[in-house]
């Protein structure tokens, strides 16, 4: 692909976006073990996790999240081990890891 301005060759990295088995273990699992572990419905629980795990403060000065369905698979997978592992550490709390559970059978948020 060439740029339309300059005429120079683009080159893009080609990523994959989080799959479906991915976003279902997030939202069915991780999600809802943390939810009844901190008394939050799923949605905050959500809101709070990523915000905790990805903010970041953008070209204004504000306060963001990355948005769970813009991460590649490779980074969702990081997320989900990073957060399994604090829950673990600082929260006491187990999250089963995909090969334990049917993932098939969580619905996605």
């Amino acid at each position: 692909m060439r740029c339309p301005h300059c005429g120079r060759e683009i080159v893009r990295k080609i990523t994959k976006a989080s799959s479906t088995p991915q976003r279902r273990y997030w939202f069915g699992c991780v999600i809802a073990t943390l939810a009844e572990q901190f008394g939050m419905t799923k949605d905050e629980c959500h809101e709070a996790v990523m915000y905790h795990f990805t903010h970041y403060v953008d070209d204004h000065g504000l306060d963001r999240r990355k948005s769970y369905n813009d991460l590649t698979t490779a980074e969702a997978e990081r997320l989900h081990e990073e957060v399994r592992a604090w829950a673990a550490v600082e929260h006491q709390c187990y999250i089963a890891m995909p090969n334990e559970i049917d993932v098939a059978e969580y619905e996605l948020n």
